[in-house]
C-alpha cells in the first residue's frame, strides 16, 4: 500500500543526508492487526443500544450504566459499578479536578495515582475484590504530596518494595523529582540544562520498566538518566531540527523493547527512537500529540492528540503504515489518557463528553476506522484519565475539566451570597470524582 511519502527506501542525499525516514500516510490500511484475523465482510455500519442496570451496595443508591454495542462484536462485556454515598469508597470526589490516574505497576496493584489539581499528588489505597466486587472500595486514607510545583506530567517509578512506594515528577519547579510516597518526601533530582547552560524543566516523564533509566523531554531536547546518577549527568538528544521547535509534550518506552522510546509533539509529529537515534518520524495528527503508548508486545503504537478526537494505530512492524483510526470525543486541549488490555485485545479510552469508549481491535474497521464496540456513561464531566489494573479486571476512571462559571447563575439558586459558599461558587455539581470500575467478561 502506498502513502503520501511514497514507498519506503535506503536513506539518501535526497532526505537531506538525515538519518531517518518521515511517513505521511493518507490512506490507513486496514489489512493487519497485532495477532487477530477477521472477515472483512462483516457488516460494520449497524449498531443497537442496551442498557444495564446493577444495584449498588446496601449503603448506597443504584446506579443506571447506559451502553452502547457495536453489532460487530460476538461478545459481550459487561461493565458494573456501584455509587454510594459521599465518603464511602468506590467514588471519591475533589474540590479540585483530577488530571488522570495510574495504577501501581506492582502485581498487587493495590494503589491508584492522581494528580490533584495542579500541584499536589494523591494515592489512594484500594480493597480489591473480585469475587465480591461490592466490598471493593477505595480508602478513606488518602497520600498526599503538596507543593512541588505546577505539574506538566507524572508516573509511577516501576520498582516497588513491600512498604515504600516511588513517583517520578515533572514539575515546573525544573528538575525530574523522585519523591517517595510513605515519607512523602524528595530522594533524588534530576536536572537538565540547555546549550546555554540554564536550566529547563521536563514537559513530560517516562521510566524505563526495570527502573535503569529515566526519560525527559523538554520544548528541544530529550534527556536520558542513569537512576543512579542523580543530578546533572545525564545524556542530551537533540530532537529540535527534527521536531521545528515543537514542544515535546509525551513520551513512552516499548515495553518489549526497552532502548526503544517514541516521543510525540505539538507540531503533530512523532519520532521513534532506538538506543537514541532517530528511526523515523510519523506523521497523520492533524493537531498536537498528547499521550502515547505502546501495546504490550511492543509491535503497535496508539497516538492521541488534543482538540480532536482522533486516534492512530500505528504498525511499526512496517514503519509508517496505520492500521486504523480510533475515534472519541475531545473537545478540550488536555490530555485525554486511553489505556490497552493486558491481551492488547481491548482499548480503553476517556472523552470530554464523560463517556467512556471500549475498542475491540479484533473487529474489522470500517472505511480504515475501528468503531468502538462499547460506550457508556461513566461520568457528568470530562472522563480525562483511565487505567487498567494490572492483573485484575478493575478500571479506575477520573473525570474534571476547568470550567467557566456565571456566578448570578449560581447565586440564582440561593436567598443570597452568604448562603453560596466558595466551593458551590467555584465548582460545577459532582464535576470532580475517581471511580472504580469492575469489568466482567
Amino acid at each position: 500500500m502506498k502513502h503520501a511519502m511514497g514507498d519506503c527506501k535506503s536513506v539518501d542525499e535526497s532526505i537531506l543526508y538525515r538519518n531517518y525516514l518521515e511517513f505521511t500516510p493518507e490512506v490507513v490500511s486496514n489489512e493487519m492487526n497485532e495477532s487477530n484475523t477477521f472477515d472483512n465482510g462483516q457488516n460494520c455500519s449497524s449498531s443497537t443500544e442496551r442498557s444495564s442496570k446493577y444495584s449498588a451496595s446496601d449503603s448506597g443508591p443504584s446506579t443506571d450504566v447506559s451502553m452502547e454495542v457495536n453489532d460487530c462484536s460476538n461478545n459481550s462485556l459487561q461493565i458494573k459499578t456501584f455509587n454510594p454515598q459521599l465518603g464511602c469508597c468506590s467514588i471519591r470526589f475533589n474540590p479540585n479536578m483530577y488530571k488522570g490516574c495510574k495504577w501501581s505497576p506492582d502485581v498487587l496493584g493495590n494503589r491508584v495515582l492522581t494528580c490533584n489539581g495542579i500541584n499536589g499528588l494523591q494515592v489512594y489505597h484500594c480493597f480489591l475484590n473480585k469475587v465480591n466486587f461490592p466490598s471493593s472500595q477505595f480508602s478513606k486514607d488518602v497520600i498526599e504530596v503538596q507543593k512541588i510545583g505546577k505539574i506538566y506530567d507524572y508516573d509511577w517509578y516501576p520498582v516497588i518494595s513491600s512498604f515504600d512506594y516511588y513517583v517520578i515528577v515533572a514539575s515546573s519547579l525544573g528538575p525530574l523529582h523522585i519523591y517517595n510516597l510513605t515519607t512523602r518526601k524528595c530522594i533524588a533530582s534530576y536536572q537538565m540544562f540547555n546549550v546555554k547552560d540554564e536550566m529547563v524543566h521536563a514537559n513530560c516523564v517516562a521510566c524505563f520498566p526495570d527502573g535503569s533509566r529515566i526519560l525527559g523531554a523538554t520544548t528541544d531536547y530529550i534527556f536520558l538518566f542513569d537512576v543512579n546518577q542523580p543530578g546533572r549527568t545525564y545524556e542530551r538528544i537533540q530532537s529540535r531540527k527534527y521536531f521545528r521547535k515543537g514542544i515535546l509534550s509525551a513520551i513512552t518506552v516499548n515495553p518489549g523493547r526497552y532502548s526503544m522510546f517514541a516521543v510525540g509533539s505539538y507540531n503533530n509529529r512523532i519520532g521513534i527512537y532506538d538506543e537514541n537515534n532517530l528511526l523515523c518520524l510519523l506523521h497523520g495528527h492533524k493537531k498536537g500529540i498528547t499521550h502515547l503508548k505502546f501495546s504490550p508486545s511492543g509491535t503497535l503504537l496508539y497516538s492521541g492528540c488534543r482538540g480532536s478526537g482522533e486516534m492512530i494505530c500505528w504498525d511499526l512492524r512496517n514503519p509508517g503504515t496505520a492500521l486504523y483510526k480510533l475515534e472519541r470525543v475531545v473537545k478540550t486541549q488536555q490530555r485525554i489518557y486511553f489505556d490497552i488490555s493486558a491481551d492488547s485485545r481491548f482499548v480503553y479510552s476517556g472523552s470530554t463528553d464523560g463517556d467512556v469508549y471500549i475498542w475491540d481491535t479484533t473487529l474489522p474497521p470500517c472505511d480504515s476506522v475501528l468503531p468502538p464496540a462499547f460506550k457508556f456513561k461513566a461520568h457528568d464531566d470530562c472522563v480525562n484519565g483511565i487505567s487498567l489494573h494490572p492483573t485484575m479486571p478493575f478500571l479506575v476512571t477520573a473525570s474534571g475539566q476547568y470550567h467557566d462559571t456565571d456566578l448570578s447563575e449560581v447565586l440564582s439558586h440561593y436567598d443570597s451570597e452568604d448562603d453560596a459558599t466558595m466551593n458551590q461558587i467555584q465548582f460545577l455539581p459532582d464535576p470532580f470524582s475517581l471511580k472504580l470500575w469492575h469489568i466482567d467478561y
